[in-house]
């Protein structure tokens, strides 16, 4: 079962006000048939206890969403270090980004 990417999209940007670091670059995600996938892209180390927090601000989707999280749709988080100037890949659709942020964007 997949689930409509406005719905979500927007809960996991709620989810996230006052939890944006200053070294966020850009949030992507992406829904599949079986996963729904955040993957922030940020510059330099993230202070200790960035992830846990995040993963705790990401229960008010599991509240807007109660299939995600069973054994047939999962919610994976995840990070990817790219320092600045560098552009980031797009994995999946970016719903936050930092201004100036560049994106390699994959070709046709």
């Amino acid at each position: 079962m997949s689930l409509a990417f406005g719905p979500v999209a927007l809960s996991i940007q709620r989810a996230l006000i006052g939890e944006i670091l200053p070294q966020f670059r850009a949030i992507c995600l992406s829904i599949a048939d079986d996963a729904v996938t955040v993957t922030i892209s940020h510059d330099g180390a993230l202070p200790q206890g960035a992830a846990e927090d995040l993963d705790s601000a990401l229960t008010q989707v599991y509240a807007d969403f109660p299939e995600l999280g069973g054994s047939n749709l999962t919610l994976h988080l995840g990070f990817e270090r790219h320092d600045t100037p560098s552009a980031i890949p797009i994995v999946g659709t970016p719903i936050f980004a930092r201004k100036g942020t560049q994106f390699l964007v994959p070709a046709d």
